[in-house]
């Protein structure tokens, strides 16, 4: 897998482990750490990877990995309304462990390569511009954590461009 998808395979590692530790602990903190990394990284792919898959390579790939997204993200909603103890909340994460290990599945498997092969020129510039973007993602995240906002919060935010009147830099006045 290029360099380009690095950022998202390493993702894809650290949920497993956490869904594998919260099959140990059972710890709240752990599944809420889940939702933050699922809503990171969805963004990433919806802002930067989907976009490009569905212009020049599949539309039907690109709203297949999209309604794969809002699966995930309407489990992630039901997990947030839950508290930790819940009866329903390990039965939850475990549907949201298989939702999401099926989605890996057809990202590792068929999107990444086939992106790879139809779109090397592109895909092999993806990297930086990805991390670069995760690191804002990640920043936006903790953010929201430290203001005891839920998981799926993170996602609900416009994103907003530089330079825009929404954005990070402040508008001139004429």
């Amino acid at each position: 897998m290029a360099d380009a998808f690095a950022a998202l395979l390493k993702d894809h590692r650290e949920v497993e482990n956490l869904f594998a530790e919260f099959e140990q602990s059972g710890d709240y903190d752990t599944v809420m750490q889940i939702c933050r990394e699922l809503a990171v990284h969805s963004m990433l792919e919806e802002e930067m990877v989907y976009p490009l898959l569905r212009a020049k390579v599949s539309v039907g790939m690109a709203d297949k990995a999209r309604n794969e997204h809002q699966e995930a993200k309407d489990i992630i909603t039901r997990i947030e309304s839950m508290g930790s103890d819940d009866s329903g909340l390990a039965d939850a994460v475990a549907e949201l462990k298989a939702s999401v290990q099926h989605h890996v599945e057809e990202e590792e498997n068929d999107l990444f390569p086939r992106m790879e092969k139809e779109l090397p020129d592109i895909v092999s510039t993806l990297g930086p511009d990805i991390e670069a973007r995760k690191e804002v993602l990640l920043e936006r995240a903790r953010d929201d954590k430290a203001r005891a906002m839920n998981p799926s919060a993170t996602g609900q935010k416009p994103v907003a461009t530089q330079g825009s009147i929404t954005g990070d830099q402040p508008r001139s006045e004429p």
